[in-house]
């Protein structure tokens, strides 16, 4: 395991294996994305090794136990440790080890996304705020919650809001999406181009991608990688 967690690159670590931290498994599994688990409680480890999934035992703001967990070189990580102090100290942590690591916390207390914003955090969720507006949602736009449960608990075809973010030497750079004809592929569907602050939602055909705009589509899982790799990923 520890040879294969140091040949890792640009995988995603996940902090804290409670509710959260299992559902970002659940899905980083389903998406089919690298990624190390990181918790300190034996029968937690216990069933990840079960499962067989990379993990490392041990404190997550310790800087020896993100290093064993190849932080140096990951994409991201995913800060769902107890407490709001711990996910604090595992920012500041994580960005003095790779600086370039997207961070991604979770707090219990609105003044805690400040805090955590200002120590590093690319983004904060308040779990508190996101089930209070799933519960409006659930009362005033039902069926849009149902299309979008469905769409990320099916077991069988997959799909996903995926972005691709279009770079100088990108070979998508200065092309339509027409001549890209990504509509003939087969459960995709563009749903944005986001161009500085402005989002054009259902572009047309017409509509050139330039070094710096995100692709927002839906894709099934099994063509999402193979999108990526045309558009220089």
């Amino acid at each position: 395991m520890e040879k294969h967690i140091s040949k890792l690159r640009g995988h995603y670590i996940v902090a804290g294996i409670g509710r959260i931290g299992r559902h970002v498994i659940d899905e980083l599994l389903k998406t089919e994305r690298p990624f190390v688990a990181i918790d300190s409680r034996e029968d937690v480890c216990r069933g990840l090794s079960d499962e067989g999934i990379a993990y490392i035992k041990g404190d997550a703001t310790s800087t020896a136990v993100l290093k064993a967990a190849n932080a140096e070189h990951a994409k991201g990580i995913f800060c769902s440790l107890q407490t709001d102090a711990d996910n604090l100290l595992l920012i500041i942590t994580a960005k003095g080890i790779n600086p370039n690591m997207k961070v991604i916390a979770k707090a219990d207390e609105d003044e805690s996304e400040e805090k955590m914003i200002k120590a590093g955090a690319d983004g904060v969720v308040l779990h508190t705020f996101i089930g209070g507006m799933r519960m409006l949602s659930e009362m005033v736009r039902p069926e849009t919650v149902t299309f979008l449960d469905k769409m990320l608990k099916s077991h069988e075809e997959i799909f996903r809001f995926e972005e691709i973010i279009i770079n100088s030497d990108s070979p998508w750079n200065g092309k339509t999406l027409k001549s890209l004809r990504l509509s003939d592929i087969d459960g995709v569907t563009i749903v944005a181009v986001k161009k500085g602050d402005r989002y054009i939602f259902n572009p047309s055909d017409d509509q050139e991608l330039k070094s710096g705009d995100a692709l927002i589509f839906i894709g099934e899982t099994r063509n999402v990688r193979e999108i990526k790799k045309l558009a220089g990923y």
